[in-house]
Parts: C-alpha cells; sequence; structure tokens
C-alpha cells in the first residue's frame, strides 16, 4: 500500500483491536476474541429433526459462556473454557504476526500481547513481565536465531540483485559511467542479498539462489581471520564487464543463512538490532493503544520523581 499512514489502535466494543488508518489505501489491522459463534453448535435444545445430533451436543459444557458478560484469563484458568488455551479464541488479521516472513518471536510475540490486551482488565503487569523477560533470554543467548532472524525468499540470481539494465533508466540518468559498465546501474542490494552474497562465497554449506529463503541476520562484527570483516567476493560480479558491487569493502553488517546453526563464532550477531526489529518495531503502534510505549515496558521510560508535585 502506497501513500501517507498516520495509524492507531483502537478496541471496539465488539472486542477487536482495530488499526485505524487515515490512508488513501484500504488496509484491514485487528485482533478480536470470539468465544462462540453459531458455527460451534453450542445450544441449549437440539432439533433431531434437523439431523444435526452431534453437532448440537456440548459435552464439556461450554455453552454457559454464552451467558458470561465478560471471558477474561480467569474464564481459561478455572472456568468453562480451562481445557482451553487463551489463544485458541483470538483471531488476527493484518499484523505480522499472519505473514510468512515476519520472524517466529515476531509472531509469537504479537499473539501474547494482543490477548493479553482483550483478555486481561490490566494488561500493562502482564506485558511488560513478559517482554522483560523475552529481552532478558535474548540478551543471554537463550533464543535460538531460528526463532529471531526473519525469513526472506530469493526470486532471481544473486548477482542481479542491484543492477538495473541501462533500458529500465531514464535518458536523463544513463552517464558515460553507465555505460562503460556494461550499460548497467548499480546500487547496493538490501542486507538479505549482499549477505546471501557473501555466505554463498564463504560458507561452504551454504548453496543460496532463486527459491532459497534465507534468514537475515544482523551482524555487529566478524572476528579472526577466517572470514572477511568487509563484503568481498569472488563469484560476484560473475562477469568481466561490471565493475564490483557498491557494498564492496564496507564491513559486514548482515548475513543471510539457512543454516543458522552452522554459523560459526566468528560472527557476532548484532542482538540490539534484532530485538529492535522483531519486536520493538512490530509491538509499539500496538502498545501505543494503551498508552505505552516499548521504553515503559522495558523500564527505560521517564519517570516524575516526587519531587515535581511539591
Amino acid at each position: 500500500m502506497e501513500g501517507e499512514t498516520d495509524e492507531s489502535y483502537q478496541q471496539s466494543d465488539t472486542g477487536m483491536l482495530v488499526k485505524e488508518e487515515d490512508t488513501h489505501g484500504i488496509r484491514k489491522r485487528y485482533a478480536q476474541s470470539i468465544v462462540w459463534d453459531d458455527d460451534d453448535g453450542w445450544i441449549d435444545t437440539a432439533d433431531p429433526g434437523d439431523g444435526y445430533d452431534a453437532a448440537l451436543t456440548d459435552p464439556e459444557d461450554r455453552s454457559v459462556v454464552k451467558t458470561l458478560t465478560t471471558v477474561d484469563y480467569d474464564t481459561f484458568s478455572d472456568g468453562p473454557l480451562s481445557e482451553l488455551d487463551p489463544t485458541d479464541i483470538v483471531s488476527i488479521t493484518g499484523f505480522e504476526y499472519v505473514r510468512s516472513d515476519s520472524a517466529q518471536i515476531t509472531r509469537d510475540a504479537q499473539e501474547r500481547v494482543l490477548t493479553d490486551i482483550l483478555l486481561s482488565s490490566d494488561p500493562r503487569d502482564r506485558i511488560e513481565s513478559y517482554l522483560t523477560e523475552t529481552v532478558d533470554a535474548i540478551e543471554a543467548g537463550e533464543v535460538s536465531l531460528e526463532q529471531l532472524a526473519r525469513p526472506k525468499g530469493i526470486s532471481q540470481d544473486l548477482d542481479a540483485y542491484g543492477w538495473k539494465d541501462v533500458d529500465e533508466l531514464d535518458d536523463d540518468v544513463v552517464t558515460e559511467t553507465i555505460e562503460q559498465q556494461g550499460g548497467t546501474w548499480r546500487q547496493t542490494p538490501g542486507p538479505t542479498y549482499r549477505g546471501a552474497k557473501y555466505a554463498d562465497d564463504w560458507l561452504p554449506w551454504e548453496q543460496l539462489g532463486p527459491a532459497s529463503k534465507p534468514l537475515k541476520v544482523p551482524i555487529e562484527k566478524v572476528r579472526g581471520d577466517d572470514y572477511p570483516p568487509v563484503y568481498t567476493y569472488h563469484s560476484y560480479p560473475d562477469d568481466n564487464v561490471r565493475p564490483d558491487p557498491p557494498e564492496v569493502g564496507r564491513p559486514v553488517d548482515a548475513i543471510a543463512i539457512t543454516n543458522p546453526e552452522r554459523l560459526p563464532d566468528n560472527f557476532v550477531v548484532d542482538t540490539d538490532t534484532l530485538i529492535e526489529k522483531t519486536l520493538e518495531d512490530r509491538l509499539e503502534d500496538i502498545l501505543a493503544t494503551l498508552g505505552y510505549s516499548w521504553d515503559d515496558m522495558l523500564g527505560e521510560g521517564s519517570q516524575v520523581g516526587l519531587d515535581a508535585f511539591v
């Protein structure tokens, strides 16, 4: 969707957490808790003549939820839904939770936070505790890269990223240099693609190319002498006409891999960037619904001392 977007979330009267947007396009993003609907067949009397005997039975005696004015975590802990997981009744649409190219930890965190908002009368403590524990676990190295890193698909040859044929360019940007480069214009490819080229060249077990869906891992630095600390390739570009891509000689800031468990210790993962991209950026708008910020949840927000009221 294109255009400027002013994002906010509101909890509707029906229990939905709805994202409101002032934009030229339309994008639905909401979460709702659905405890019972007609498809469940939880009714008090059955009409055998309709032939729905099995559908109208209520062996778990859950039809009582129709009479409840509020369904919250207590309903699951010792109420009629005690055999269910609270997330089983939460339906999420439009958030990164439903996207296959989101990190698993993003999906888990959005599901947990949205469920807390929908089922808790005072969700702040629950969310704050969950996020603090999650961030602490990441910083302690207790969460795997499979959970943390975001997958991203590769649709063309790695050597094709960062180049455009002169036929794709406007005449006013075609320079002599471009013509000397074989009629191509070069730009720095995105972190997934430059990271995939690096991994494909320097990690023999990584065989990356079209149809691959590696995990993008931000890198703080490369230690030791086993692997180059800057982007450099011996396979790219794959001809003798084009110059080196612009990222050559720059410090390695990302690597894209399909075997994260084999990533050598030489590569220091940028944990702060992982937390920012997979948690903070994906939760900040949701937290704003309740008037919270990411810093508030992590105990990094500003606090007003008692002397301010004296």
